[in-house]
């Protein structure tokens, strides 16, 4: 039986939570410098930029893993994570994903 090693473990928690705080970061800068509040008709009005949370969660777990240098393995994990997350968001929102959508009930307007 294998043990676990401590210090991966403790590199691993940390890039889990660094990664979902910088995440957590982008998402407030960009409501702090109204990034998500542009009005664009053609994307389906004020709050069509809301669907780039999932993308700043990517970018949060990339830098952190960047920061932990993370393995290969990790790279392709938070990749494959991120696609099925944001296909999951699209099959959840049936299609309407980039139509005036509110992120947990944010109200962009």
């Amino acid at each position: 039986m294998k043990q676990i090693n401590i210090l991966r473990a403790v590199k691993m928690i940390g890039f889990l939570v660094i990664g979902l705080l910088l995440g957590y970061l982008f998402i407030t800068l960009s409501d702090q410098f109204e990034i998500t509040r542009f009005n664009f008709s053609i994307f389906g009005g004020p709050s069509w930029a809301l669907w780039l949370y999932p993308f700043y969660l990517l970018t949060g777990y990339l830098i952190s893993a960047i920061v932990f240098r993370m393995g290969r393995k990790t790279y392709l994990g938070v990749v494959i994570a991120f696609v099925l997350f944001f296909l999951l968001l699209l099959f959840l929102t049936q299609g309407q994903l980039f139509d005036n959508w509110r992120l947990f009930g944010v109200d962009a307007y």
